[in-house]
């Protein structure tokens, strides 16, 4: 019979004492990584600015005091912005020396259209330290007074027969000041300019409650819908927006039924996106390939300038190639997204002739593009 030995008390010990001073020093190197390293090192009293409750329109700020840790002088190379309602600059331009410390101020002005959650911006510090070149900045805060829309998406779902149509359903609109819930009355709502298909009346516009009606007519074309409805307060400017989706069949469809599309920034390559138009086999609901004509393309107006539509035949049916128009980032960006619609017009060997409509959402850009010097 064999006996294991049984490890000492003693070697026990120094391996515990071993792990111990590993993890220790491995504490120690990441507190203090200029001991390791040596260089400059950045410090920032805090790094979430929350500036509470601002009305739309006024700009308000807070000071971060910024200190260099490290052992050589701290640079801060560039400061860059999350969006053009946030601006930052530095009370000195000079090298920081170690131990001493400089100020930021970030200023926040609250932009149109936030909701009840409040907005958030980065502000990014691009700096020599060792240990955090490039340090974020979080700016947070929340509208005085906001406006709901109960509810906000309005689905009409699928819709297979056009017999069905009209649909109607009704939206109540809120306001909120300081946390107590009212009614938003003396509104006005704008209906995207191509949309004819979608009627909206009042309701109710008095002290009781406002109410408006949506309704999807019998003119919708076919494939996805998918818009939204602005809406905003007029003796207090407060907008909002109502998101309205349906999908009514028919003989023709586009795959995808809906394209999302990223920024072109300049020198990028361009962004686009293939859509293939098919046609629905008269005998059954499976989608195959049909000799389609394309005979005019319309491109609503919230997209006209910043995407190009072109359209080529195959053997498959016919391809549309969507390009996202390359620099169109620079500016002011009132939305997070424009979301407009491309209409086709088709018509088939047969001479069957229908509306395809293709939702298409140009999102906003996420990456930095706005520079701010610290002397604008």
């Amino acid at each position: 019979m064999q006996h294991h030995r049984q490890p000492s008390k003693s070697v026990l010990l120094f391996c515990l004492v071993v792990i111990l001073v590993i993890n220790i020093g491995f504490g120690f190197a990441h507190k203090f990584p200029s001991f390791l390293t040596g260089g400059p090192e950045i410090a920032l009293d805090r790094k979430i600015l929350d500036f509470g409750f601002i009305p739309e329109g006024v700009e308000t700020s807070q000071i971060v005091k910024i200190t260099n840790s490290g052992s050589s002088n701290l640079v801060i190379s560039n400061l860059r912005m999350g969006c053009g309602c946030t601006f930052a600059r530095l009370y000195s331009d000079d090298p920081i020396a170690p131990g001493d410390s400089t100020t930021l101020e970030v200023s926040l002005k609250m932009p149109p259209g936030v909701t009840r959650t409040g907005t958030s911006v980065n502000v990014y510090v691009f700096s020599n330290a060792v240990n955090q070149p490039i340090t974020i900045i979080t700016a947070k805060a929340q509208p005085v007074e906001v406006s709901i829309a109960v509810p906000d998406f309005v689905d009409f779902g699928r819709i297979v027969d056009r017999d069905r149509l009209p649909i109607t359903r009704e939206v109540v609109l809120h306001r909120t000041r300081d946390g107590e819930v009212g009614i938003l009355q003396d509104f006005a709502i704008d209906v995207p300019k191509s949309c004819d298909y979608i009627s909206v009346k009042l309701v109710d516009n008095s002290e009781r409650a406002s109410r408006f009606s949506v309704s999807l007519l019998e003119t919708a074309p076919i494939g996805d819908i998918c818009l939204d409805l602005k809406y905003r307060h007029l003796p207090t400017g407060l907008r909002g927006k109502v998101r309205v989706r349906s999908q009514l069949s028919g003989d023709y469809s586009c795959l995808p039924q809906m394209v999302m599309l990223n920024p072109s920034f300049p020198g990028d390559k361009p962004v686009c996106k293939l859509v293939q138009i098919t046609r629905k086999s008269p005998t059954d609901s499976a989608v195959r390939p049909f000799s389609v004509v394309v005979d005019s393309v319309f491109v609503s107006e919230d997209l006209d300038k910043l995407i190009s539509c072109s359209t080529s035949s195959s053997e498959s049916g016919i391809e549309v190639r969507i390009t996202v128009a390359p620099g169109y980032v620079f500016g002011s960006w009132p939305e997070k997204s424009f979301l407009g619609r491309i209409v086709f017009d088709l018509t088939d060997a047969d001479g069957l002739s229908e509306e395809l409509n293709l939702p298409v959402s140009v999102a906003a850009p996420t990456r930095l593009t706005r520079i701010r010097d610290r002397t604008e």
